[in-house]
């Protein structure tokens, strides 16, 4: 439980009534039938998040994506993993909200790269799940990911092929 100090109604959200730290105040928006997004959601639970929170969105949706989210009134926390707008003008909206992050790692999403909230892998070193995995470590949530998670992580490339065969 947490109290609402004073907010300003009139706009999307009272950061003084969010905590940033506890990702189950987040939604997820991540990618649709594709491993990468899959391993976003997983890394996005085991690091606290709720199943319930997460939204599986199809490549080129998420417009609409947000739009549903925004129509519901939910002003929670929002995490866009392996996603990234495709208008300008999305792009500027989420950037000026202080409780939205970006994660990605598609050239579509480099020109994004120097707006508030978005983390962009312009050299698409990793896939969006690593990406994913290295901004949860920074923000301070490492010690709910398994380390099984990093070679997890790691053997899904761009195109979302496994890399190795995997030892389970």
């Amino acid at each position: 439980a947490y109290e609402i100090y004073q907010c300003d109604w009139s706009s999307d959200v009272c950061s003084s009534d969010l905590n940033l730290r506890d990702l189950r105040n987040f939604r997820l928006f991540t990618h649709a039938g594709c491993m990468d997004g899959s391993a976003a959601a997983i890394l996005f639970m085991h690091a606290g998040g709720l199943k319930k929170n997460i939204t599986l969105v199809k490549a080129g949706h998420v417009e609409d994506a947000w739009s549903e989210s925004r129509a519901s009134k939910e002003f929670t926390p929002v995490l866009f993993v392996d996603i990234a707008p495709a208008t300008d003008d999305l792009a500027r909206e989420l950037s000026i909200r202080t409780d939205t992050f970006v994660i990605d790692h598609h050239a579509s999403a480099a020109k994004f790269q120097n707006l508030d909230g978005f983390s962009i892998d312009v050299k698409n070193a990793a896939c969006g799940s690593e990406n994913f995995r290295q901004w949860l470590i920074r923000q301070g949530f490492e010690q709910f990911l398994h380390p099984a998670f990093e070679r997890f992580c790691r053997i899904i490339d761009d195109h979302d092929r496994w890399q190795q065969n995997i030892p389970f």
